[in-house]
């Protein structure tokens, strides 16, 4: 199947979402200065929550700063089995490399992130997934 039949049946909902996904985006107010004070106190499990967090709240307005969060959160994540962090992780990422023009990078995340939201039933991540591969593929 390619990619674009993949995004036939999707293409209502993308034509819906992404829009307000343009203007949440947007007017997010996300104080990083904030985000690095809390991070820098935390460590192990709470260290790679808020790690997620930071990338997913600053993946559009603050996306090189989300993605170094994004890898240190995925070294964390190796070993342990947490799929969902591991989904918000893959679509922040996304949604990060798609707004610094790293878009192989992003269709690679957004695939990951489908597929594990796929097999965990959660059709919102899926859904997700499906607008950064649709915003990485018209690149």
């Amino acid at each position: 199947m390619t990619l674009a039949a993949g995004f036939r049946g999707w293409r209502p909902l993308l034509v819906a979402v992404l829009p307000v996904l343009f203007l949440v985006s947007t007017f997010a107010d996300t104080d990083v200065a904030d985000i690095e004070a809390r991070l820098s106190g935390l460590t192990g499990e709470e260290r790679l929550v808020a790690l997620v967090d930071a990338v997913v709240s600053c993946a559009t307005n603050d996306p090189q700063r989300a993605v170094r969060w994004g890898v240190e959160a995925q070294q964390q994540l190796r070993g342990r089995s947490r799929p969902e962090l591991e989904i918000r992780l893959a679509n922040g990422m996304a949604a990060a490399e798609n707004v610094i023009g790293e878009h192989e990078q992003a269709l690679e995340q957004a695939a990951r992130a489908r597929a594990l939201a796929e097999a965990a039933g959660d059709r919102s991540a899926q859904a997700e997934a499906l607008c950064h591969q649709g915003m990485a593929s018209i690149r």
